[in-house]
């Protein structure tokens, strides 16, 4: 077995790592201890590794600093990230790992078939401009752009992410953009119990899934300052289907998760597609509990939990929602001109415990249709507001509102 490598927080530190990732071979364990100190590099993972911490004397390997920005050959921005993995099929390990003060990502996996990141910790995540926007992401996984390039069997677990940011700067706990290749070579993604802390944007994001994901008992606190773009789906949990090329919208499973959010346009879990392709279908959303500390008459955007825009058959059940907001919950067209509004919703067993709405307890927009409320769970009569859907089925001590 390969002798662990003693970071010395020193430049020479990244020469050292890149070379020893370079000649491992697949499937080779490479344990760390010390510090690492990265500069504005990149390190690049290119095959199948395992790379963990000193579990033994139970001290995490430190990563200081890395990642930068640059052009491409055309002078198009791009970010380059403190870690990048691009080990095509192969399956990569990050445990035990931390990343102190990275600049725009601190890993980024374009390309794996298989990921556990697992106990890591990134503090200090620090924006840089991408172009016209100040940016930084904790962990993303997959593209945008291009083929489709992450497949399989993707954890990300017990991880904490506290990001720094202004109003004018857009900072993201973990990231998922496009995982899965096809029908085929889907994605089944876990994101379970990480801690994400300071963000400004979006604290769990997933984008455009071929597959299935679950989260489930994370702990997000957006923090008092959000990216001030008007119209930006600021979410603590943001599970968004965009493509019109292929059947790529996801099936989620949203539970036990706490999610707190202090700004007027956000809200704590929000399912959103604008795809005319395939809906959003079959999410859960259970067991959650969100705590909105908004300001009262906040934007149309603000709620506990939004359904939005092409959703159909989501299951929302047995959540608490807390503080105050626009609403608790609110299903809305994507957009006012859209035609695109959640189907066949189903709403069971919402906790109101100690919520204030600006609206009312739940929205439903002009254009929803097939809506089923039972509950809630509470004492006083819970109240919503109709502004034209179709077919709502409402069971329980509600009271509707002219």
């Amino acid at each position: 077995m390969r002798p662990p490598i003693v970071g010395q927080g020193i430049d020479d530190d990244f020469v050292k790592l890149q070379d020893v990732f370079s000649s491992a071979q697949p499937g080779e364990t490479i344990h760390l201890q010390g510090i690492f100190q990265l500069n504005d590099h990149t390190l690049r993972v290119e095959k199948s590794l395992t790379i963990v911490g000193d579990v033994i004397n139970a001290v995490k390997p430190m990563f200081q600093g890395g990642g930068t920005t640059t052009v491409d050959s055309v002078g198009k921005p791009i970010a380059l990230p403190a870690l990048d993995v691009v080990a095509g099929d192969g399956s990569v390990t990050i445990q035990g790992v931390d990343f102190i003060s990275p600049r725009v990502i601190a890993i980024r996996v374009a390309e794996a078939g298989g990921l556990m990141i697992s106990g890591c910790r990134i503090v200090g995540l620090q924006p840089l401009k991408v172009g016209n926007l100040d940016t930084a992401t904790g962990i993303i996984v997959g593209n945008l752009d291009g083929a489709r390039k992450v497949f399989g069997k993707l954890i990300v677990s017990n991880n904490h992410i506290d990001a720094i940011g202004s109003s004018s700067q857009n900072t993201l706990g973990i990231n998922f953009n496009r995982a899965g290749i096809d029908l085929r070579f889907r994605a089944t993604i876990s994101v379970e119990q990480n801690t994400v802390t300071n963000v400004t944007a979006i604290g769990l994001d997933f984008r455009d899934l071929m597959g299935e994901a679950t989260i489930n008992g994370n702990m997000i606190d957006m923090g008092a300052v959000g990216v001030n773009t008007p119209g930006f789906l600021i979410s603590g949990i943001r599970c968004l289907g965009t493509s019109q090329l292929e059947p790529a919208e996801g099936v989620y499973t949203v539970a036990n998760n706490h999610v707190r959010c202090q700004l007027e346009t956000a809200a704590g879990i929000r399912l959103v597609s604008s795809s005319s392709v395939v809906p959003l279908n079959a999410s859960t959303v259970v067991d959650n509990e969100i705590t909105m500390l908004t300001p009262v008459g906040a934007d149309t955007l603000n709620a506990g939990i939004e359904i939005r825009g092409n959703n159909t058959k989501a299951n929302l059940s047995d959540n608490t929602i807390l503080g105050h907001a626009r609403a608790a919950i609110s299903l809305i067209k994507f957009a006012p001109a859209s035609k695109f509004a959640p189907a066949t919703t189903t709403l069971l067993g919402y906790f109101r415990q100690q919520f204030n709405p600006a609206e009312a307890d739940i929205v439903l927009d002009t254009g929803v249709s097939n809506t089923t409320i039972i509950g809630p769970n509470v004492r006083a009569p819970g109240t919503i507001r109709d502004f034209g859907s179709t077919n709502p089925s409402i069971e329980g001590n509600y009271e509707v509102l002219p």
